[in-house]
């Protein structure tokens, strides 16, 4: 071989030799690029798929619940195992993730809206990063609306307002035309000023309507805390469709064994308007000038409010991120908000004992309120 082929071959290897090292320059940069971030050393070393597997509360808690221990699952959850699986299947057509089980990211979800822990006991007890935690949340709570708010609150219609109007009448003895109650719920978060409420913390308003079985058929989310009661109502989607008429509410009708005219109506406190289609109390409550029918009209009005004071506490006693402050955004709030509210309707709807006999306010064979057992663990009462 002469010099100039001892060259040309030379030069030739050094060239295949660069050729194959920028690609695997390249390669690395690419592996780089994709491979997630190791993270802080805490959740290197205890977040790893294996330990995951053994010491997560969704192994050592529920999966064995299951078969053992359905009262720890139904605390665990708030559902039972056959109402857990059918949202597992709902979910599917949503949500599609190789890293992390369906199971376990709607567990991850309901234990965080039940329990009302942060992101970070949560992804403490199930192994997970905060970060992760808190994504794995934030998407199965749009996702839980998506799949069950068509079902489970889609807006009566015309017949549906009629039915829950008998029912308010049935089951409360209430005027015939009573559709449902109004409320307004603060939902208390950590934020700035803009949200800082006259009760001197941060918070955004749940209005919400319910019918006479504590189901909510309309809400609207997402109003500040500082805003004024008359403020909140005006601006909202409800008082926007009551106004124009775009809920389909029943006509006028005469009242049983009568033949005045009443038109249909909802319930509401001192802090909504007296409209055609809103009924609340007469005023002077304290000053002791009230007649009597008026006396009689306030005492049956109070009993029908009893309802949506009695809904909110049920859904507070079931969704126990309600009971207590949210660190999280406003738009992350609102998501959980209807999260927890059509899960709320749905084990209504599926679950016998979900809203227990003795949970709600009921009465006794004199008449009289017996308080319900939502009452006893939260004070009383529920924010308004």
């Amino acid at each position: 071989m002469d010099t100039n082929q001892l060259i040309e071959t030379f030069g030739a290897a050094i060239a295949r030799f660069f050729l194959l090292r920028i690609k695997v320059l390249l390669k690395q940069r690419a592996d780089l690029r994709n491979r997630r971030p190791l993270g802080r050393l805490w959740t290197r070393m205890h977040n790893t798929f294996n330990k995951r597997q053994r010491h997560s509360w969704f192994t050592t808690i529920m999966r064995d619940s299951i078969e053992r221990d359905l009262e720890t699952f139904y605390k665990f959850t708030r559902m039972s195992p056959q109402a857990f699986f059918y949202l597992v299947r709902k979910l599917n057509s949503v949500i599609k993730k190789k890293d992390t089980r369906l199971r376990e990211r709607l567990a991850i979800t309901l234990f965080f809206l039940g329990k009302g822990d942060s992101i970070k006991t949560v992804a403490w007890g199930l192994r997970i990063g905060c970060s992760t935690a808190q994504e794995i949340v934030l998407e199965t709570s749009k996702a839980l609306y998506q799949v069950l708010a068509q079902d489970h609150l889609e807006p009566p219609d015309t017949d549906e307002w009629t039915i829950c109007a008998y029912e308010f009448c049935q089951n409360l003895e209430f005027a015939k035309y009573c559709m449902g109650n109004i409320f307004r719920y603060l939902v208390p978060r950590n934020s700035g000023s803009d949200i800082y409420n006259y009760k001197q913390f941060f918070s955004i308003v749940l209005m919400a309507v319910c019918d006479a079985k504590y189901r909510f058929t309309l809400i609207d989310v997402g109003a500040y805390g500082c805003e004024g009661d008359k403020q909140v109502y005006s601006t909202s989607e409800i008082s926007k469709s009551l106004e124009d008429g775009s809920l389909g509410l029943p006509g006028p009708a005469k009242l049983p064994f009568s033949s005045k005219v009443t038109p249909h109506f909802l319930v509401g406190d001192d802090a909504f308007p007296l409209k055609t289609f809103m009924m609340k109390p007469y005023p002077g409550r304290t000053t002791g000038l009230m007649n009597i029918e008026e006396r009689v009209f306030n005492y049956r009005l109070s009993r029908a409010r009893r309802v949506v004071e009695n809904a909110f506490g049920i859904l507070a006693n079931r969704w126990r991120i309600f009971r207590t402050t949210i660190n999280a955004s406003p738009e992350h709030v609102e998501h959980y908000t209807k999260a927890s509210i059509v899960l709320h309707n749905f084990l209504i709807d599926t679950d016998n004992e979900y809203c227990g006999a003795n949970l709600a306010d009921h009465f006794g064979p004199d008449g009289k309120v017996i308080e319900g057992g939502w009452r006893k663990q939260t004070g009383g009462t529920v924010s308004g």
